[in-house]
């Protein structure tokens, strides 16, 4: 099972994941609500200024009409009683255009407010987007820093525990021979058996020649086995070179 810190900061990405995904929600949706309000005011607006020009252009025909009719009242025997009803028909028509432009305005001046408003709100909602998608990140980074602290722990108790596994050689590390039934471990001061060297190079917790050089070994393998080729000499140096109590490790 994972311990509590791994599932503290696997806890920690998934939060961050979801500040990240609310930050972004709220950016999209405050988009969409400021995009609408600002299309209806431009739709209100677009109107108002076509109904103005068209009342405006209707009121001057009006205006016209009346001016007529008044020349009429003066120039003509029409009866004035109903040149002035035409008259007072067209002021009232003239009147209640001019009032639905009024309330026109009035419902514009509603909509600028409210786009107002509603522009004010989405720039907060944008600061809480972007506080939201800054938290997002910062818990991410706690969580994978988390882990990868974990990761270093875990790889520190592994190596302590293979540390602990007792390492085995196939051959003594002083002289390269193979350990068998006649070239057995050395051993230690505590009489315990040292796994590293043979018994003809370390006994009672120490070398037999302190001073052997890994030169003195490598001409005792030539003498042995007769070795006249440079390549296998350069080759066996190398071998017994890379031999523990030549990298100065220390087994005792």
């Amino acid at each position: 099972m994972p311990s509590i810190p791994n599932n503290t900061s696997l806890i920690l990405i998934l939060l961050g994941f979801i500040c990240i995904f609310y930050g972004y929600k709220l950016d999209e949706e405050g988009k969409i609500e400021s995009n609408k309000m600002y299309s209806n005011l431009s739709n209100n607006l677009f109107e108002l200024k076509f109904k103005s020009k068209l009342f405006e252009n209707q009121v001057n025909n009006d205006s016209e009409k009346i001016s007529q009719l008044r020349n009429q009242i003066k120039n003509s025997e029409i009866e004035k009683k109903i040149l002035k009803e035409e008259i007072d028909s067209l002021i009232d028509k003239i009147e209640d255009r001019i009032d639905i432009l009024y309330v026109d305005s009035l419902k514009t001046d509603f909509l600028i407010k409210n786009y107002n408003q509603s522009n004010n709100q989405y720039l907060l909602e944008l600061n809480y987007a972007l506080t939201s998608k800054i938290f997002g990140l910062i818990f991410i980074f706690l969580g994978i820093f988390g882990l990868m602290k974990i990761e270093k722990l875990n790889n520190v108790k592994l190596n302590r525990e293979l540390n602990l596994i007792p390492i085995s050689y196939k051959y003594c590390q002083s002289c390269g021979k193979n350990f068998n039934s006649i070239i057995i471990n050395g051993k230690n001061k505590d009489e315990t058996i040292n796994i590293a060297f043979c018994n003809n190079c370390f006994d009672d917790g120490k070398f037999k020649k302190e001073d052997l050089t890994v030169d003195d070994i490598l001409n005792e393998i030539i003498l042995d086995n007769n070795i006249k080729d440079n390549k296998v000499k350069l080759k066996t140096r190398k071998q017994l070179s890379s031999l523990d109590r030549w990298t100065k490790t220390k087994y005792f």
